[in-house]
């Protein structure tokens, strides 16, 4: 599910227990998915590619992304973009990797551009302390809604108006597929997923990782660009009709490269 030969697996240099859990993770797999008869990869990207250059054999690696059930997301009206205010969200787990502390940063050097912009967080996890403590101190902090994780993460993608990912390394997220079948346009950092279903430019907007000036930037053109949101969401809701996907479906596929394996 992991990147781990074109993302910072491979780049750590600092031991806090923390990062020494992921190069042990990183060392691991190094050595297991050579002798692995199949590995599942859920971006035909980076990804696969990766593996490849690694030295797996091609015939080895089956591509099949995360399951989603598209249709609990598709929106039952059209959406609109020409609200007072434009709604940013992320929904995600509050995680180091996640990197929401930039998001908060990239909001606010946006929203002295754009003041009818609006954050919302929607997530839970171990950073959940500090990204309530840093949205407190926010001078914007009017502007952001900070909301626990829940089950109607559909509801939420449909009040929004942009959604922005901030990781600093993903496998392939899962909420690519979320917020295209909303119809959402989307901004994101440079993660794996990023090019494979997602695409700069036709669906998003892509910025180098870490990056929270960027990351503004593209925030400021896309909410200023009524055209290219509406432009990026017709493009997200085509892409996904053309490959619709049900959680029984992706179950399916799960059990035909399952028995393809057992019979090698």
């Amino acid at each position: 599910r992991n990147d781990y030969f074109s993302q910072p697996y491979s780049k750590h240099t600092f031991w806090s227990d923390k990062i020494l859990k992921s190069k042990l993770r990183y060392l691991f797999a190094r050595w297991l998915l050579k002798r692995a008869d199949s590995i599942l990869a859920v971006s035909g990207g980076r990804i696969s590619k990766s593996l490849v250059e690694f030295g797996v054999k091609p015939e080895r690696i089956h591509i099949l992304r995360t399951g989603v059930n598209v249709a609990d997301f598709t929106p039952t009206s059209p959406r609109q973009f020409d609200r007072k205010n434009i709604n940013i969200i992320n929904a995600t787990r509050f995680h180091k990797q996640k990197n929401i502390p930039l998001l908060i940063k990239a909001f606010s050097l946006a929203a002295a551009e754009v003041p009818n912009l609006r954050l919302t967080l929607v997530g839970s996890g171990p950073e959940e302390k500090l990204i309530s403590s840093l949205v407190e101190k926010n001078k914007d902090r009017d502007k952001i809604t900070l909301l626990p994780w829940c089950n109607n993460v559909p509801d939420h993608l449909k009040k929004a108006d942009i959604y922005a990912l901030s990781s600093d390394h993903e496998g392939c997220a899962r909420v690519f597929t979320e917020a295209m079948a909303s119809g959402l346009p989307i901004v994101s950092t440079d993660v794996s997923g990023v090019g494979d279903l997602c695409q700069p430019n036709e669906h998003a907007l892509v910025t180098p990782v870490k990056d929270e000036v960027a990351l503004a930037e593209a925030l400021v053109t896309l909410a200023k660009d009524k055209e290219m949101r509406r432009r990026f969401s017709e493009n997200s809701l085509n892409t996904i009709k053309q490959s619709p996907q049900t959680l029984s479906e992706y179950a399916t596929s799960w059990a035909e490269i399952l028995n393809q394996t057992t019979k090698r």
